[in-house]
Parts: C-alpha cells; sequence; structure tokens
C-alpha cells in the first residue's frame, strides 16, 4: 500500500481524472480504505485485516486508485520551458554559463520482485534484483519525465537511448539540454562533465579547482546534483520504494510513475515541506574508479549470460499508447479475474503446507535446471576455444540485415584478426550479433 496524506485540491482532481464513473472519493475517510498513512509498507491481507475488507475489495480500490493517480500526470507533470530557471539566472557561478540548462538527467535503482527465470536481467551494481529508472527532473525537484522498468542490468545510456527514441518518450527543446554524468557521453540535449578530471564535490572539499575543466566540472556537479536530491526525497517519501515488492512487475513499474507523480504534486502546494530540506545526496562518488574501465572477457562472458541481458520489454512511461499491465475496473470485474491477478504474498496464508512444500520443490528443480544449463553453456564455451571457421563467419556475418556490404565486410576482416571476437560472434544469437555490430559500427565508423 501507499503511504501518504492528500489535500482536498488533490482529491478533487482525481475526481475530475474519472468523469464517467462515479466519485472515486467524496471524503477522506472513504478514500482511506486504499490510501491510507500507513507507517511502512503492507501487503494486501495485512491491509485487508486493518480495514476490515476482502482482499479482494483492497486490490480493485488499489488498482482504481492507481489508475486515478497514474492519470493525474497531466495535471502536475510539465515539461520545462524556455525560459532560464532563476537558480541559474540570479547566481554569478552559472549564468550565463549554463543559462539553457533546463534539468537534469540520471537513473536510480528501485528493488523489483521478478519470476527467477528472469532474475538474471535484473541484478545489476546493486544488491538484489532491480528495475532501471530513468528520471529528467527541473530545478524546483519536479520530475518531467520518468521511464520505469527497464532491467536492473541496463547500462543508463542504453535507457536513455530508448527514452529518446520513443513516439511519446524524452522531448528536449531545441537548442537546451539536461546535465548528465559522464556514462551518458556528450549528445544532443544532454551536456556531460570532463571525463578523466575531478567531479565530484568532496573531490574539491580541500582542494579548488586548477584549470578551467575542473571550474566547469566543479559547477556541473553542483548542478547536477538536484536529480540526486530528487531521488533521495522521492524514496524518503514513500517508503514502499525501498521495501521489497509483492505485486506483479508490471504494477511496480506503475507504482514507481505513480509516486513521481504524488511527488510533484506534494512540491507543488508544499514546496516548503520539511522532506525537501532534510535529503542531500552526492552523485555515486565510489563509482568512479570504474567509469570508462574495460571489461575483461566481456564476449566470453556475453556467452554465457547472454540470456540474461537486458531487453528493456517492460519499460513504461506516463505518455506511452497503453500500460503493459490492464487495470482492474471498480465494476464489470469477476471475483475470479480479480483473484487471479492478486500476488501470492497477499494469498500466501490461506494455503496448505502440501502446497508450500510443492513449490519449494519445483523452485529447487528450476534452481537445479538453471544451474545444469549454465554448465552446459559453459562446456561449450570452452569446447569453442578452437580456430573459428572463416566460411561460417563469413556467412554469418554478411547475413545481418540492416548493415552496408562494405561494413559488413570491414567487421568480418576484424573478427578474423581477432579470433576470440570472432569465437564470441559466432556463439552469439542473432539479435545479440546484430547488437554487437550496432556496437562496432558506432566505435569505429
Amino acid at each position: 500500500m501507499l503511504s501518504f496524506s492528500l489535500s482536498a485540491r488533490f482529491l478533487s482532481r482525481l475526481n475530475r481524472a474519472e468523469p464517467a464513473r462515479a466519485p472515486i472519493a467524496e471524503d477522506h475517510r472513504s478514500l482511506r480504505r486504499s490510501v491510507s498513512p500507513i507507517p511502512a509498507p503492507i501487503c494486501f491481507s495485512d491491509a485487508a485485516g486493518r480495514f476490515h475488507r476482502s482482499v479482494e475489495t483492497i486490490h480493485r480500490y488499489f488498482r482504481v486508485v492507481l489508475k486515478g493517480v497514474f492519470c493525474l500526470y497531466k495535471h502536475v507533470v510539465r515539461l520545462p520551458g524556455n525560459e532560464t530557471h532563476p537558480d541559474i539566472r540570479n547566481n554569478r557561478r552559472f549564468y550565463p554559463y549554463f543559462k539553457d540548462c533546463i534539468g537534469a538527467i540520471d537513473g536510480t535503482h528501485i528493488r523489483a520482485s521478478v519470476p527467477i527465470e528472469i532474475q538474471g536481467r535484473f541484478r545489476g551494481r546493486k544488491d538484489g534484483t532491480t528495475q532501471n529508472v530513468l528520471a529528467a527532473i527541473t530545478f524546483d525537484l519536479k520530475f518531467c519525465y520518468v521511464l520505469a522498468g527497464w532491467e536492473g542490468s541496463a547500462h543508463d545510456s542504453r535507457v536513455l537511448d530508448d527514452a529518446l527514441h520513443r513516439s511519446r518518450g524524452l522531448k528536449i527543446p531545441e537548442g537546451k539540454y539536461y546535465l548528465g554524468d559522464a556514462g551518458y557521453g556528450n549528445k544532443t540535449g544532454i551536456l556531460s562533465p570532463y571525463r578523466k578530471v575531478r567531479y565530484h564535490l568532496q573531490e574539491f572539499s580541500d582542494h579548488p579547482p586548477e584549470n578551467a575543466q575542473e571550474l566547469f566540472n566543479l559547477r556541473h556537479s553542483s548542478l547536477r546534483t538536484t536529480i540526486e536530491r530528487g531521488f533521495g526525497v522521492l524514496k524518503k517519501r514513500f517508503r514502499v520504494l525501498g521495501a521489497e515488492p509483492f505485486w506483479s512487475f508490471e504494477t511496480q513499474v506503475e507504482v514507481v510513475l505513480a509516486c513521481c507523480v504524488l511527488h510533484n504534486h506534494i512540491v507543488g502546494v508544499d514546496p516548503d515541506d520539511p522532506i525537501m530540506g532534510d535529503t542531500t545526496s552526492e552523485a555515486h562518488p565510489t563509482h568512479a574508479q570504474y567509469l570508462n574501465k574495460k571489461i575483461e572477457f566481456y564476449d566470453q562472458m556475453a556467452i554465457v549470460v547472454g540470456k540474461d541481458l537486458a531487453t528493456g520489454s517492460y519499460a513504461f512511461s506516463w505518455g506511452d499508447e497503453t500500460s503493459p499491465n490492464p487495470v482492474v475496473e471498480l465494476d464489470g470485474e469477476s471475483d475470479s479475474a480479480v483473484k487471479e491477478k492478486i500476488t501470492d504474498s497477499s494469498s500466501s496464508h490461506s494455503k496448505g503446507r502440501s502446497h508450500r512444500k510443492r513449490s519449494r520443490d519445483a523452485k529447487e528443480e528450476s534452481n537445479y535446471s538453471e544451474v545444469a544449463a549454465q554448465l552446459k553453456e559453459i562446456a561449450i564455451a570452452f569446447k569453442n576455444q578452437g580456430p573459428v571457421d572463416a566460411n561460417e563467419l563469413y556467412e554469418a556475418v554478411m547475413s545481418t540485415e540492416g548493415f552496408a556490404e562494405e561494413m559488413l565486410a570491414s567487421a568480418f576482416d576484424y573478427m578474423i584478426q581477432e579470433e576470440k571476437v570472432g569465437r564470441a560472434f559466432m556463439a552469439k544469437a542473432p539479435k545479440l550479433r546484430k547488437l554487437w555490430l550496432e556496437n562496432y559500427f558506432s566505435k569505429n565508423m
């Protein structure tokens, strides 16, 4: 369940978002059945006991309120204007150097619960399984774009590329830009700091900037901490984002987006909220040593874990055409259909011991099968350490669609010279081969 309090202004907006249905909440009392100031996230079964309602009722109203909050993004999520923000215009450290900057962009990891079969794709640099959430934020600490649902193993630059190429994705006004970290690189609409130059604020605490590049990085870092503060406030305000989720993954994605909508509303009606001033954060200071470092044996590892590469098939944002998870309606939905959508966590108390034992045995068997499959792939990788067949490699490279023949021939010549690269290419699935070629041409053409 979500934990926050709502104003009367917000309730009126919530009712206007669903004009075809009877008002969702005529007063605070009726809405508290779905949205309540609960001190910690609880599952549906616990909420049912708290409010003396069935699990189906709690689940149904949760979905209705979630949909209503989700629809409010049109009212509380605004794209930045063309005017220079006062925090920049009135500060000689930033003006006129950053006069065209409209905000900051970065990614954050939110805990995710997914089936064991796909957990490999959701394991990244953070502990456990997570979803990678991309967000753009203004200097008022309001989110202007959020793309949630990418697997935790996905690199931030790949998530950004997806956001920029979506039909209703991240739109950057001409001549304006967001501040990004070094991982994004400089591109149209994204301004990154100088590489291999001091950047994080704490690095300048005892040693002031010594040249123009260090001075630029210092001021860039001072402005870009806005996105870190925004993430800090969001996670501090909505503890549900840090708890182990018990919904389906599609609902987990929608909850992240709904929390960002509520955050924008709260910032708009109460900009002096104490939580806004209590949260400070540094932008990944411990990760600098890993930036721009070559990963040893990357192609060999891709042979073994290729199926665990992120695909972004679950990614979703406010403006997308349809939600990946249909919302349960208040009317017209049978009880059996609702029950099927309730997660195992909210109904586990009613299952017998024998069922739990069968589930545990099935899970262990699945784990053994997963390990066996991985070991088989490792054995095949070692077996294929001999020289690659030039004819098979040529046919595999030249049959890849979407590239000019001259470009493919150049890639083939490179793989013949680098046998390890050629073996790794042959071991990949067609989709991963094409992805490797795209990366190769982007770096060498």
